[in-house]
């Protein structure tokens, strides 16, 4: 029998079906009703999932409104993010511990400009990992000029938005964008750079289905 969504326990019978025709079962520990789709992060809304995410790669990989995407709907019937109010070391460190979190692993090299909260954070966090400086102004030697300029496709996304109002906005659609961003460039597993386009457009569109499919709600 499936794991209850909820109390996360094996004890469970069948139960019916649900008004779609799914199969239910009802929880012995917690009494809870559910379906083996009520964990998924989709579970509760009337769209299918495939819908959905169309939806959110239109929205987070071309510069629409809400409103454009819907319309778009009407006419036809898939990196790391953190946000927090402050720019401190406290901040840094909390994504410094997300991003090892996330990835399970160490990285080599951290690449940042010369804000100190990022190098102190980082002497805290990873004392052994080499920092590297960013050389955007550098007239010579190494320079991380695409990383300074990564920037640049998020802001010019937000201005047909008008801007992000919160700061729990600002981390959802972030990471809706970069995690885009990182599909389409080529960053993910599955998609391959130097294809012919529609072939790349595919492994994206498949990638980004793949993804969503192992989408899970927040407890």
């Amino acid at each position: 029998m499936p794991t209850c969504p909820g109390c996360q326990q094996s004890r469970s019978k069948r139960d019916g079906h649900s008004p779609s025709g799914r199969q239910r079962y009802a929880c012995r520990s917690c009494r809870r009703d559910f379906t083996v789709h009520s964990g998924s992060a989709f579970s509760g809304y009337r769209f299918p999932p495939e819908v959905i995410l169309t939806a959110l790669r239109w929205y987070f990989s071309y510069a629409l409104s809400a409103q454009q995407v819907m319309e778009l709907l009407a006419e036809r019937g898939v990196v790391d993010v953190l946000v927090r109010e402050h720019r401190d070391t406290a901040s840094a460190e909390a994504f410094f511990r997300q991003a090892q979190e996330r990835t399970a692993g160490l990285p080599e090299e951290v690449v940042s400009d010369y804000h100190q909260p990022y190098i102190k954070a980082l002497q805290h966090i990873w004392p052994d990992v080499l920092h590297r400086r960013s050389g955007l102004h550098r007239a010579q030697g190494i320079t991380t000029k695409p990383v300074e300029r990564s920037h640049i496709p998020t802001r010019d996304r937000l201005r047909n938005s008008r801007g992000l109002k919160t700061t729990a906005t600002a981390q959802r659609f972030l990471e809706g964008f970069e995690a885009l961003y990182a599909l389409r460039h080529g960053h993910v597993a599955g998609v391959t750079i130097g294809c012919p386009e529609h072939d790349r457009v595919r492994q994206v569109t498949a990638a980004f289905l793949r993804l969503g499919r192992h989408l899970r709600r927040a407890r």
